[in-house]
């Protein structure tokens, strides 16, 4: 089995870990029509140092991007979704997620690499990816 692989299988068994899918209903706007949505919730599963650090070393190895995912009111930084170039979720986590010692605010540097926001800006031209560059402060994305 080739590297590439066996690191995606290693991110989505542990994603599995992390969140769950479920399918929901939301209404666009209020003329609208309900919409079936799949979203998903994070369990509670403490993810160790050792392995979000290799978790973040897959990102830059595989050209991957990690970038921040807002609460339901888009106020904060709830966690964060690691995604392939075709924009597909391989594993998500959030701060009940860390091992005591991590935050949520440390990772929140590693988004704002030049590879990430590279990734990222050229995933919105090809409309694979609908979120912009990660600039900023953690506390005002």
């Amino acid at each position: 089995m080739k590297q590439t692989e066996k690191n995606l299988e290693f991110l989505k068994k542990l994603n599995a870990k992390t969140i769950e899918f479920y399918e929901s209903t939301r209404t666009p706007n209020i003329s609208g029509s309900p919409q079936r949505v799949r979203m998903y919730r994070f369990k509670n599963h403490v993810v160790s140092k050792i392995t979000l650090d290799r978790v973040l070393k897959i990102v830059e190895e595989e050209l991957l991007f990690i970038y921040p995912k807002k609460s339901l009111g888009g106020y904060s930084i709830e966690g964060y979704e690691i995604r392939d170039l075709n924009g597909e979720i391989l594993f998500a986590f959030s701060k009940k997620n860390l091992h005591p010692g991590a935050n949520l605010k440390e990772i929140f540097n590693f988004c704002q690499t030049p590879q990430n926001n590279l990734i990222l800006t050229e995933l919105k031209k090809e409309k694979k990816f609908f979120g912009g560059p990660v600039r900023g402060t953690f506390e005002n994305f």
